[in-house]
């Protein structure tokens, strides 16, 4: 088979009903039931070179005194060479065949909620040809409280039948271009490739499809000095468009199901569509979707798509990106950081259309029909003034100045159209994330506390140990060591591993050439053993830092290590 968040917490009736018995294990379920996990490199180094298919991931049950098998998959994720680009340019793709070993492009992939306690120092799979090789022990805790944690284990047998449990019931239709799982189905729009239909199943949600479509509204100015004639200054209804003839999907997903189309900007140059195609892929989780990857459209990318240009200039006069929803959602509440429960009803109101930087902008729609929840992350010089976009109004039309002549399309009304506008803007990002929850998420505190959560996700460590006669035998790391970080260079995000003797207080810093502090990645109590972060290139402030030379501290009760970070953007 080849094939990460929420802090708010249920009624525990809720838990009980929805997630048995193991939520009551595994106090990290709780916390977080619906965030999934993806962990690359490293992680799965015990079991390079060995075959994926015989790979496993178990948790264990402490009531029941016994393992289950984890749903789970292992992707892989290579780094070649684009043949629709330059014969140069590199991309990460999760559709090429590779030799079925696992190795560092792999990536384990499962959810929170799937996982289980910390099994007894004697307990093992009851599968003889297992101890023979290591088991990798997955911890994975909250960043802001270690003491809530969950546990799986990492095994390799050749003679493990049982098949991989596949409880969310993933299906990619592809003449529809929609992905279904247990808890939500999705559909994209075939000429855009922007979201069209979602409808929440039962019991989250009444299994209504409530949206209209996504809208992407654009009023720009393109032009370069003497090409006069090469210029646009005006609107456009739908901002990017599909390239036809490339679509993959994740064949037999289990726990993700990951979606890859070619896309370009509709602007009405060919220059600029046939030079500025770009890779779109979306990962669909059992509860949520994240939209990653794409092109920045900014005068930076310009430049290299239109080389025969004299110095291309782009401004968005206007911007706007919003989820338009249909009749349906009547009865629904809409809440963000400045509004609490606005009803969605075809009428009009007056809302607080205040958006602070740094731009963390989460939004949230629920009623019986179920819950969206949606955040979108800007740089802070993405536009010059930026605003709620927030329309409800059965008789159509927009909720933008109407000197921006911007036109109501699909159903001919707007029902909760919620999302940015932005103006003066000279790039776009298209990513963004959204959960599809149950309709017991209805509060604003629940809503904060979920965004705090999708921004700080889980953190893992990790630890390697072999079966002997039953029982194991600990091979935790000694001393206290901080390791080189990997990648390095690199250029989005790397890996740091650390091991401890036993329990102690540490801290973790990323500091800039000159010493000063840039991040702080941990500051605790950890246990003895092997624990892995990750930095992802921004200071503490969310901001994206320069390439450069940086400097990982590890600082314990008595002593300090460090090691030199190489970024490269």
């Amino acid at each position: 088979m080849k094939n990460r968040s929420i802090r708010y917490f249920l009624p525990l009736m809720l838990i009980a009903v929805i997630f048995s018995s193991v939520a009551a294990q595994a106090p990290l379920i709780a916390e977080r039931p619906y965030e999934p996990v993806v962990l690359r490199g490293g992680v799965l180094s015990a079991h390079y070179g060995y075959p994926v298919k015989e790979v496993y991931l178990y948790a264990w049950d402490s009531a029941a005194g016994s393992w289950r098998m984890m749903p789970f998959q292992i992707d892989e994720r290579i780094r070649t060479i684009d043949p629709n680009g330059d014969g140069e340019s590199q991309r990460h793709t999760y559709f090429i065949a590779d030799d079925g070993l696992i190795d560092d492009d792999d990536e384990l992939v499962f959810m929170i909620r799937d996982m289980g306690e910390k099994a007894p120092e004697r307990a093992w799979i009851p599968n003889p040809e297992s101890k023979e090789f290591n088991r990798i022990e997955l911890r994975v805790y909250d960043p802001d409280d270690p003491a809530l944690d969950a546990y799986a284990y990492l095994y390799r047998s050749p003679t493990i039948t049982e098949a991989v449990p596949a409880p969310y019931e993933f299906v990619y239709h592809e003449a529809q271009d929609s992905v279904e799982s247990k808890y939500y189905a999705v559909g994209l729009g075939a000429k855009t490739g922007l979201v069209e239909d979602i409808v929440i199943k039962p019991p989250f949600g009444s299994g209504v499809d409530i949206f209209d479509r996504q809208k992407m509204r654009a009023n720009a100015v393109i032009a370069a000095g003497p090409f006069s004639d090469q210029r646009l200054n005006g609107k456009t209804e739908s901002l990017i468009k599909v390239v036809p003839g490339y679509r993959e999907a994740t064949r037999k997903p289990v726990v993700r199901l990951v979606r890859e189309v070619r896309q370009t900007f509709n602007l009405g140059i060919a220059e600029i569509e046939e030079g500025m195609t770009f890779y779109v892929t979306t990962r669909f989780y059992p509860f949520n979707g994240r939209v990653a990857g794409g092109s920045a459209l900014d005068e930076a990318s310009l430049k290299a798509a239109l080389p025969g240009w004299d110095d291309p200039f782009l401004l968005f006069k206007a911007l706007r990106q919003s989820w338009d929803f249909s009749p349906a959602a009547a009865g629904m509440r809409y809440y963000n950081k400045h509004n609490n429960g606005v009803l969605v009803d075809g009428v009009p109101d007056l809302v607080d259309k205040s958006i602070e930087r740094p731009i963390r902008d989460w939004n949230l729609i629920t009623g019986e029909q179920g819950a969206l929840f949606s955040l979108i992350v800007l740089p802070d010089t993405v536009a010059e003034s930026i605003s709620l976009y927030y329309y409800d109004n059965s008789a159509g039309g927009t909720g933008d100045p109407d000197s921006l002549k911007f036109y109501d399309t699909g159903d001919m009304a707007s029902w909760g159209d919620f999302g940015i506008s932005m103006w003066n803007a000279k790039s776009l990002d298209l990513s963004f994330e959204m959960y599809f929850l149950p309709n017991t998420v209805n509060t604003i505190e629940q809503a904060q506390q979920l965004a705090h959560a999708v921004e700080k996700p889980v953190w893992v460590s990790f630890q390697s140990a072999t079966g002997v006669a039953g029982h194991q035998g600990g091979v935790a790391p000694q001393g206290f060591t901080l390791a080189r970080n990997w990648p390095n260079p690199f250029n989005q995000e790397t890996s740091i591993s650390f091991s401890l003797p036993g329990p102690r207080r540490i801290v973790v810093d990323i500091l800039d050439a000159r010493g000063r502090l840039v991040r702080q990645l941990a500051e605790g109590r950890f246990g003895g053993g092997e624990h892995r972060l990750r930095w992802d290139g921004r200071n503490l402030n969310g901001a994206s830092v320069p390439s450069g030379i940086y400097f990982c501290r590890l600082t314990g009760e008595s002593q300090t290590l460090q090691q030199k970070l190489l970024l490269l953007r």
